[in-house]
């Protein structure tokens, strides 16, 4: 089993929709797909169409009360199940607070989905917290979408800075170009700047299109209503990259 982390310090920048499309794509691959939308936001949840069944649930999980496999949902895609999130997840880090060594719990509920899945692919918040600790330090791989523009510099060495202070391998951490719209030139500067500064960026980006947007409207990942678009190419593309860097 891999856990994949979708991740950014910064929201807004294209970690949801692909995080959905990437597990669908691995899902396709006759591998077993769990996705864990960890957002309070539950953009992934409502792509899919998921729904929690209460609130608050993922305070027993921590806390060892309840069992995670008594909310994991499947989807209408074969071989892809979802955790969908709810509005309480915002409390995460109060959970993590109330309980000692939260790490080591956190650490135990991935153990118990060891044996079932293939991938974990987990859809993080934005931002720093003890959430992020947790998660960075479990994963196999933290995927970093990127716009190219000059705010997203800081943030880049921020989350390294993150990584370095919490003893998380900077190893673990994969850019990608997310969002880039190729007729700004500010873009098109900054994507070549990017490829200079890190060997851990993919070659492959993901575009800005009305496709991506359109998956509110389908409630689905892109490559299931447009298979033969240049955002599902980019979208299977940056999936062979990424298999490539999956330690």
């Amino acid at each position: 089993m891999k856990i994949l982390s979708f991740y950014n310090i910064k929201g807004g920048v294209g970690k949801t929709s692909t995080a959905v499309n990437i597990a669908y794509l691995a899902s396709t691959e006759k591998k077993k797909v769990l996705l864990w939308d960890l957002d309070p936001q539950g953009a992934a949840s409502y792509y899919f169409s998921a729904k929690t069944s209460s609130l608050h649930w993922l305070k027993g999980v921590i806390k060892g009360k309840e069992e995670i496999t008594e909310f994991i949902q499947e989807t209408e895609n074969k071989n892809l199940d979802i955790i969908p999130s709810d509005f309480s997840f915002r409390l995460i880090d109060i959970y993590f607070n109330d309980i000692k060594k939260s790490e080591k719990r956190f650490n135990n509920i991935f153990k118990g989905l060891k044996k079932d899945y293939d991938y974990i692919i987990l859809d993080c918040p934005p931002g720093i917290s003890l959430l992020s600790e947790n998660i960075l330090e479990l994963s196999n791989l933290i995927l970093v979408p990127t716009i190219p523009t000059p705010l997203s510099l800081r943030t880049h060495e921020q989350i390294n800075l993150f990584c370095k202070e919490n003893k998380i391998s900077t190893k673990k951490l994969v850019f990608f170009l997310s969002m880039v719209e190729i007729k700004k030139t500010m873009h098109m500067e900054h994507m070549e700047f990017f490829k200079k500064i890190s060997d851990r960026f993919c070659k492959t980006y993901i575009p800005y299109r009305s496709a991506i947007e359109r998956m509110g409207i389908y409630r689905s990942p892109v490559i299931s209503y447009t298979p033969k678009s240049s955002v599902t190419m980019a979208y299977k593309n940056l999936w062979r990259e990424i298999k490539n860097f999956i330690p």
